[in-house]
């Protein structure tokens, strides 16, 4: 039965001496001290035949001192192959697993079926340590391509099992590629047995990794929204397949939110005034701390927000949009969630005659689809202008707020009407108009104490003894009965005489 050990570690870390000189010339070794089965603290010493400073392998003491140790599985040697199943114990105290070791598994079990333990770190039966690296997503794809071929389960492949079922053991080499072993555990005939793989982690690319934002540059007019992506490039050599998307991992900006905003979690920027701004993702998950950026450039809008009044005869046009509070003051910026507000509309007509038309208030919702909130049949005196208002409450989404005149949204492109339902204008371009509209988060108050009090009665119970008075004639004398029980009552018998 393996138990974990409290190790008392005294290591004294001669790094550069371990580096510019051989072995054999120091004038002592680092040490560790390790507690054996039998209590004994061992001081065991940095071991000169396995320890291979070139490939980073620091072993402490021999395979004889593990004899000594309560591992599981236990010290053994394989004299078929001359290996010891553990060279020695770890800088942290733990037996040294020898990777060349033969594995404790039986052929018969196909891996796709066994019983893989989870978290073998944290069984008392298993003399396995906690990992003390971890590779990143890229480096383990390598590693995942051999568990395949070995015919290896999804569950015991997918990056999620470095931390639920690999153990694992590495040493950096001169060539800065990690080689080392990862081992998993299942169980057999009741017993704890594992397989060993031997195997390469690509260079430590986390130094070259950076974030790519894409696309580079995007263009939208006052009112629309586009979306950016943001995919981690390990190596740091352009984006490939291998790369994850870490879009909504990400927090999103723009340097100047009057030209554009950004949605924080999901890269979603809305075009508010015309201009250029950058955008600026930042990544800091998994030890990462990247910054990516892309451009975003806003135009105007094919229906301009203030359009001139009048394009000539025959034209209907919506000259302009506010939204006001209720003092009716006007509003820039972002709105209240469920503030009650009022979206006023301007129009025009230049027709020279008078009749009806169709005036609309939409919303264009974050997702993209349209909101009909109002229509209306006005009737529009020859060449004048008027105002419609309508009440709106605001929300938490980017929108945009539109109206529009003789022009109906038709679920996929603007259908044009005609004035008094006969007459064609000369441009149905200035039909709509539109702006932006930033909502907010609703202010959470914070909670407000009250006092409340209401009487309780209590009632305690009592219990009164009444006596039992039956009365009976008797003549001369009358035997009474009485049956006798457990409770204490004391009997009386008083003679009456009747009047």
């Amino acid at each position: 039965m393996f138990k974990l050990k409290k190790i008392i570690s005294l290591v004294i870390l001669l790094a550069l001496c371990v580096t510019i000189l051989p072995l054999n010339a120091l004038a002592y070794n680092p040490f560790i001290y390790v507690i054996m089965k039998n209590g004994e603290v061992r001081q065991l010493y940095l071991d000169v035949q396995f320890t291979d400073i070139d490939q980073g392998l620091l072993v402490y003491g021999t395979p004889q001192d593990v004899y000594d140790y309560d591992a599981e599985p236990a010290q053994s040697y394989d004299s078929a192959t001359g290996e010891w199943r553990y060279y020695g114990f770890t800088e942290s105290g733990f037996p040294f697993s020898n990777k060349n070791y033969p594995n404790d598994i039986a052929d018969s079990v196909d891996r796709m079926v066994r019983d893989y333990v989870e978290k073998p770190w944290n069984n008392p039966s298993i003399g396995c340590p906690r990992n003390t690296w971890k590779p990143s997503e890229y480096q383990w794809n390598d590693v995942k391509t051999q568990l395949e071929e070995l015919g290896y389960p999804p569950h015991m492949t997918d990056y999620s099992a470095v931390d639920m079922y690999w153990s694992i053991q590495f040493w950096p080499t001169s060539s800065g590629v990690l080689e080392g072993s990862i081992r998993e555990w299942h169980w057999y005939d009741g017993y704890p047995c594992y397989e060993t793989h031997q195997v390469q982690f690509p260079e430590d690319i986390g130094l070259n990794a950076r974030l790519i934002v894409e696309p580079p540059t995007a263009t939208v007019a006052v009112g629309e929204t586009t979306d950016y992506k943001a995919y981690l490039d390990y190596a740091g050599d352009g984006r490939d397949q291998f790369d994850p998307e870490v879009t909504t991992d990400c927090v999103w900006s723009t340097a100047d939110t009057n030209i554009g905003t950004i949605d924080r979690s999901r890269g979603r920027a809305l075009g508010k005034n015309v201009g250029q701004t950058g955008v600026t993702a930042k990544y800091t998950k998994d030890g990462y701390d990247l910054s990516g950026s892309a451009v975003l450039i806003v135009t105007a809008v094919v229906g301009p927000i203030t359009p001139p009044g009048g394009t000539g005869a025959n034209d209907l046009i919506a000259t302009n949009l506010e939204i006001l509070d209720s003092n009716g003051n006007p509003v820039s910026g972002s709105v209240e969630v469920n503030k009650k507000y009022k979206v006023r509309a301007t129009f025009s007509s230049t027709f020279k005659t008078s009749g009806y038309a169709k005036v609309r208030f939409y919303i264009k919702r974050e997702a993209g689809w349209m909101d009909i909130r109002e229509t209306e049949n006005v009737f529009i005196e020859a060449e004048s202008t008027f105002q419609r208002t309508w009440d709106w409450n605001g929300t938490t989404e980017e929108v945009v707020i539109m109206s529009s005149i003789d022009r109906r949204w038709a679920g996929s492109a603007w259908e044009d009407e005609k004035f008094n339902g006969t007459e064609e204008e000369i441009t149905y371009e200035n039909n709509v108009c539109q702006r932006g509209a930033t909502g907010t988060e609703t202010i959470k108050e914070p909670p407000s104490t009250e006092n409340y009090g209401y009487p309780l009665y209590y009632h305690p119970v009592k219990y009164i003894e009444e006596p039992i008075i039956e009365q009976q004639p008797v003549i001369g004398w009358k035997k009474a009965i009485y049956i006798k029980d457990d409770t204490e009552y004391i009997v009386k018998v008083r003679l009456v005489i009747p009047e």
